[in-house]
C-alpha cells in the first residue's frame, strides 16, 4: 500500500474554505489507498478534537462512541480503532443523536436519568478494537 495522506480543511484545525491534498502518492497507488487516505483524513481530524479536549481539561475519560454514516462501515469502524488505539463502540441504535437528546428531554421531565438511559438500552453496541 501507498503511503498516502489525504490533509483536508478538518485537520490540522478548521479552515472551512481550505482544499484537501494527497501527499505521498506514487505509481502504485491505487483507488483503495486513496479511500482509506480519505478515511484516515477525516478520522484523524475527529481524533484531533478529541486531542484538544482532552488539552484544555475537558472529561474526555471512557469508550469513544461512533456514530453516524461512517459507522455503518467495517473498514471506518476499524480504521478508528486502530488510529486511536484502543476499544470503540458502535451503538446499535439508529438515531443516537435523536434518542439522546429525548433522554435528556425525559430527564428534564422529572425522570432519572441513568435508569431512562438505561430504559432505552444507550450506550449498547458492538465493540471494535485495534489491529495494531
Amino acid at each position: 500500500m501507498a503511503a498516502c495522506y489525504l490533509h483536508s480543511f478538518h485537520w490540522p484545525g478548521n479552515d472551512v474554505f481550505g482544499d484537501g491534498t494527497f501527499e505521498g502518492l506514487r505509481n502504485d497507488t491505487s483507488a483503495d489507498d486513496l479511500a482509506r487516505a480519505a478515511h484516515e483524513g477525516l478520522l484523524r481530524g475527529l481524533l484531533y478534537g478529541y486531542g484538544a479536549l482532552q488539552e484544555v481539561g475537558a472529561a474526555v475519560g471512557g469508550r469513544l462512541h461512533l456514530i453516524g454514516g461512517g459507522a455503518k462501515s467495517p473498514a471506518y469502524r476499524q480504521i478508528l480503532a486502530d488510529l486511536h488505539g484502543a476499544p470503540i463502540r458502535v451503538p446499535n441504535a439508529d438515531e443516537t443523536v435523536a434518542t439522546g437528546a429525548a433522554v435528556q428531554a425525559a430527564a428534564i421531565m422529572g425522570g432519572p436519568f441513568t435508569e431512562t438511559a438505561r430504559s432505552w438500552r444507550l450506550g449498547e453496541g458492538v465493540d471494535i478494537n485495534p489491529t495494531s
